[in-house]
């Protein structure tokens, strides 16, 4: 099998680790993968990584059986690809990416009528948000990401330290929650830390692990003032607020063991990777209640959910988990459960059974 990638980014997103995922698994079946790079070396690099082979420049169509194209950011710069070989368009953004990528309707129908398959996440992507863009025949597969394998492995020891937040808690440590994702109006952070200073008789810390600086949060100017004052503030081993920027994948799993809580302000997912992630420590998800989460998390039994931008809520969320150990164990193990189901092969036998059905590669 021989594949061409394209997409803006292989690292540092839910998107870049499976695709990662996908890439590993097709590696290891003897699969030929060119992956094409910005031109910058960091980028080849993270596609070396993958196991795949970084190109600055595709050869002939005729060279592969299939592009994979991940992503719908900027996604029209791949239409000339798609229209010279069979194409996979895997979409993992949501109403967000719609509203700001400058395309029309019409432009967007005749793009994605392009792929050989359009793969989703849920499927509320193709039902609501893509809906009125695709045709009633187009060739759609409904395939939840898995987690890769390093993030079940790094959980191996998940009941110790649950056991021993208990202990740190009831000794009047901290009560930790980490928020992931870049920090931009997108992923809402600025929630948390209004969420948090509704908390502020109560010894509450916040970890935000994303690009970008707090100053570019939003538009408003007393909110921007107030972030750039938490975040500037000496970050000591006490401090509310901590900002640590982008890291890799794997640095993020250090958070895990020492968190109580995984918190997503989000306002558009597609599905949500980080809190399968954190789920599979047995950290407990604090999610805004969006389409992408039904049939995975609900409400009181393996997580908790509030309405989007409700940061009163978000704040009594984490109050009832601050002060009901049981409550944070119980949904605790329920989300470890719920995110296991998102592991082993399940997702590298749907994704080729797919290609397979639409004729992409050979049964």
């Amino acid at each position: 099998m021989r594949v061409l990638v394209l997409t803006h980014s292989y690292q540092g997103n839910g998107a870049a680790n499976c695709l990662g995922a996908l890439l590993a698994h097709w590696v290891q079946r003897g699969a030929l993968v060119h992956a094409q790079h910005n031109g910058e070396a960091a980028q080849a690099s993270a596609i070396e990584q993958l196991g795949a082979v970084p190109i600055a420049a595709a050869a002939s169509p005729q060279s592969y059986d299939f592009a994979l194209i991940n992503t719908v950011v900027k996604v029209e710069r791949y239409a000339q690809a798609m229209q010279a070989m069979p194409s996979v368009l895997w979409v993992h953004e949501g109403r967000t990416a719609l509203a700001n990528s400058g395309m029309t309707i019409g432009q967007w129908m005749q793009l994605l009528a392009l792929p050989k398959l359009l793969v989703f996440p849920h499927a509320s992507l193709p039902q609501a948000v893509y809906k009125s863009l695709l045709l009633s025949d187009a060739p759609v597969a409904v395939l939840p990401n898995t987690l890769p394998d390093s993030v079940v492995h790094a959980a191996a020891n998940w009941q110790q330290h649950r056991a021993q937040r208990l202990q740190v808690l009831a000794a009047g440590r901290p009560f930790t929650v980490v928020n992931c994702g870049a920090l931009s109006p997108l992923k809402r952070p600025q929630d948390l830390v209004l969420g948090v200073n509704a908390l502020a008789q109560s010894n509450v810390q916040a970890h935000f692990v994303g690009s970008a600086q707090p100053a570019l949060l939003v538009d408003d100017k007393a909110f921007k003032a107030e972030v750039l004052n938490a975040a500037s503030a000496p970050q000591a081993k006490g401090a509310r607020f901590t900002f640590h920027g982008e890291l890799p994948h794997g640095a993020v799993h250090q958070f895990w063991p020492h968190a109580d809580a995984y918190v997503s302000c989000s306002q558009d997912e597609s599905q949500g990777m980080a809190a399968l992630e954190a789920a599979c420590h047995g950290v407990v998800p604090v999610l805004t209640n969006l389409p992408c989460y039904q049939g995975t998390w609900q409400h009181g039994r393996n997580a908790l959910l509030y309405p989007v931008g409700d940061s009163k809520a978000l704040a009594a969320a984490l109050q009832s988990l601050l002060q009901n150990p049981q409550l944070r164990s119980a949904l605790g193990e329920n989300a470890r459960k719920t995110a296991l189901g998102f592991t082993g092969d399940r997702f590298f036998r749907s994704f080729d059974a797919a290609l397979a059905k639409y004729g992409i590669t050979k049964p």
